[in-house]
């Protein structure tokens, strides 16, 4: 059956790579709509919920890994920590950035909303945003771009192009946040600025080639937004969320980090390097 799905796959580059990523989201979307008592539980991210997810999520992500081992695209030195350290201080933008999200949406909160936090629900929401990470970029860096790259990565225009193709494919998969019960306007803004932030993460892969740099970072920007659920009481962020004016703020935030990331990531990909991209092809499953 392989066999077949790969001359496909090897036909329809584009396609596919969008197929495996609508499939898996498509799945990965199931969960909470079949779990969830109601929109509210998984707004509020409760300990046991998000535990539960969690490992939801760590059985998509191997189903992913195993998907890649089928259509030639898995290589071991992906998921190496080799470069972590380095590949960290390249995206120093973007971890200085989360750090001042939090601290900004911290300052703006009203007084006596903190509470004091429960150290599991803490620990449930960092270990929820660390599998977000692995899984939607082992999905869409580790399969769909590098179905891109053996297609596309001989030029460094290929290189860009791939990494544009499969940012697009990041931000549409965002349509699931529907789910949550975010408005059309609201996911059509995520749609956009995820498109951006996920090209930042493509040039990331690139330049490190490995996925745990796109994974942290990737993990410390939801962290970022997330972590403010478990130290703020639930009463006050439903009424920040139904402002009007927050409402557009995210908006107008979400247009600004479109920008910023469009421009981070495309500034990381000036130094892509097309040959160490064709000599990872040749070492592709090993």
């Amino acid at each position: 059956m392989w066999e077949k799905i790969n001359r496909i796959v090897k036909s329809q580059v584009i396609l596919s790579a969008f197929l495996f990523v609508v499939i898996f989201v498509s799945i990965y979307a199931i969960f909470p709509i079949l779990t969830a008592e109601s929109k509210q539980q998984v707004s509020e991210l409760s300990p046991g919920y998000i535990a539960v997810f969690s490992m939801w999520q760590l059985i998509m992500s191997a189903m992913v890994v195993w998907v890649m081992r089928k259509t030639d695209v898995f290589n071991i030195r992906d998921f190496r920590f080799q470069g972590l350290v380095k590949g960290l201080l390249l995206a120093w933008f973007c971890i200085l950035l989360s750090i001042i999200t939090f601290l900004v949406q911290f300052m703006q909160l009203p007084e006596n909303s903190v509470i004091t936090p429960n150290m599991y629900h803490v620990s449930a929401v960092v270990l929820h945003t660390l599998c977000i990470g692995v899984f939607e970029e082992t999905l869409l860096r580790g399969l769909a771009l590098k179905l891109l790259l053996k297609k596309m990565g001989n030029s460094k225009r290929g290189v860009i192009v791939a990494c544009i193709v499969s940012s697009a494919f990041f931000g549409v998969a965002h349509i699931t946040n529907i789910i949550t019960g975010d408005s059309i306007l609201q996911v059509a803004s995520q749609i956009v600025s995820t498109t951006a932030l996920g090209l930042y993460f493509a040039a990331l892969y690139i330049r490190t080639r490995t996925l745990w740099v796109p994974i942290f970072v990737h993990m410390l920007v939801n962290l970022s937004t997330y972590i403010i659920i478990p130290i703020v009481s639930n009463d006050v962020l439903e009424q920040a969320a139904q402002a009007p004016a927050n409402i557009a703020g995210n908006i107008i935030n979400r247009v600004f980090l479109t920008v910023v990331f469009s421009v981070a990531g495309l500034i990381l990909l000036r130094k892509a390097n097309p040959n160490e991209v064709a000599g990872e092809k040749q070492q592709i499953g090993v």
